[in-house]
């Protein structure tokens, strides 16, 4: 269950990032804006009246929206069929396809990185991402970085009812040394120095919980052995995730080299570079069908 103010924060960010098909009214623009005026030290009551007000003004208005035909399909659920005998069914499709280009652009925060991107400077919900390096280059500490710029300088795409997780799943290093880099990594970019060492551990998760948390996006750290996560099992997990009220909407893999490889023992065919080709158009695939985006790195070997 998510606090009070990390509600009105996430609320704002779906209202706002739907603005033109829920046609919101005055009034309820004013008590979203008044929302993000509320403080975390303000008092937990007056947030949660808030915060019920803004959901019974938008239920009124529900009942009130104009007939949107392409305004009413589920936005976690893809097009699986175009019937081009009826213009209703290819209005829809093309709907999804402006929604979908239309949709939020992802930046980080090396402007360098951004510019690599192309002309939008920008990475998209849907694309796959994937850089190589050898031992001891860095690879962790870059997916790191994006993951948690990614919270940092990046609003919520719409995920209906769901929160938005941004998923960084480690399969070399453990989530307590995880933790610690990327607490350094943001003190660092937000002060220009390194963290206190005195700082006491209720302090430490102050900071990353506010940091991390501010734009409404919740920020999930898991540690899997790779020899027993591949594929299936992330697409499990995805599962597990979207029944409890979330949607992955981003996935940082560190890194797929160590991803157990799905092999038929009667195919001695297959080498190890196939297999991980196969492995990556198969992670490919789920994030384009759901809308993820998935960044990972590959290990070059001596």
């Amino acid at each position: 269950v998510l606090p009070a103010p990390q509600k009105i924060r996430v609320l704002f960010n779906r209202v706002k990032n739907n603005i033109t098909f829920f046609k919101t009214n005055n009034r309820i623009r004013k008590m979203l804006l008044s929302s993000q005026r509320v403080g975390s030290e303000d008092d937990i009551e007056k947030q949660n009246a808030l915060f019920k007000e803004i959901l019974s003004a938008a239920e009124s208005l529900r009942t009130d929206i104009e007939d949107d035909p392409t305004g009413q399909e589920d936005p976690l659920v893809p097009i699986d069929e175009i019937d081009f005998c009826k213009p209703d069914s290819i209005l829809k499709g093309l709907a999804q396809q402006h929604k979908k280009r239309e949709g939020e652009l992802i930046r980080f925060g090396w402007q360098g990185f951004n510019q690599m991107l192309g002309p939008r400077r920008a990475a998209s919900y849907g694309e796959t991402f994937a850089f190589a390096g050898a031992s001891h280059c860095g690879k962790s500490l870059i997916l790191q970085s994006l993951a948690t710029s990614h919270c940092l300088y990046n609003k919520p795409p719409n995920t209906g009812d769901k929160v938005p997780v941004v998923l960084f799943i480690s399969l070399e290093n453990e989530v307590s040394e995880n933790l610690l880099q990327v607490m350094k990594m943001l003190w660092s970019s937000i002060y220009h120095k390194e963290p206190d060492p005195h700082l006491k551990d209720s302090e430490i998760a102050e900071f990353l919980t506010s940091k991390l948390s501010r734009n409404g996006f919740h920020f999930l750290l898991i540690r899997r052995l790779g020899e027993s996560f591949g594929f299936r099992e992330y697409a499990e997990y995805y599962d597990k995730l979207l029944n409890s009220g979330c949607k992955v909407v981003a996935t940082y893999l560190d890194y797929i080299t160590l991803c157990k490889r799905d092999v038929n023992p009667n195919d001695r065919s297959t080498n190890d570079a196939k297999m991980i080709e196969n492995m990556v158009e198969r992670f490919k695939d789920h994030s384009a069908r759901n809308n993820v985006f998935f960044c990972t790195a590959f290990q070059l070997d001596a």
